[in-house]
């Protein structure tokens, strides 16, 4: 077999592995309502979230269904997204510093920077849209 087939066959062959099915995200999330871990007005901000990240920066299949987990897991520390205080949303940040992950070890620093990022990220989207009641950006 040549070295082009080989490289083309291993491609599709990967591919089928790393193959992200687009209703992952949707069934996240209607199971964390079913199971109480979201509020429906929750699932709906993290809709509207996920539709103005795709049109306005077009992300991957893999990269939503990042954001949808990472989403519903930040909602075991705070309240409902609308209604979340900033010292929930301090609290939540300084307890995912130290939480461990389902094998027992601490989060690597980059992963906990992700997080902190896409909650911030999607926090101040909310702001923006006044669809929460944490105040604005500070001045100054």
């Amino acid at each position: 077999m040549s070295l082009h087939r080989q490289a083309n066959r291993s491609y599709h062959e990967d591919r089928k592995f790393y193959m992200v099915r687009s209703e992952y995200a949707h069934r996240s999330i209607r199971h964390a309502v079913e199971k109480q871990r979201l509020v429906p007005d929750d699932a709906k901000l993290v809709y509207e979230f996920l539709t103005y990240i795709r049109a306005s920066q077009g992300i991957t299949g893999s990269r939503k269904n990042e954001i949808v987990y990472l989403l519903v897991s930040w909602r075991r520390h705070l309240l409902s997204y609308r209604d979340c205080t900033l010292e929930q949303v301090f609290t939540g940040i300084s307890t995912i510093k130290i939480a461990t992950n389902q094998r027992g070890h601490t989060f690597q620093q980059s992963t906990i920077h992700d997080h902190i990022i896409l909650l911030k990220r999607f926090l101040l989207w909310t702001i923006e849209n006044d669809d929460s009641g944490l105040p604005g950006k500070r001045s100054g």
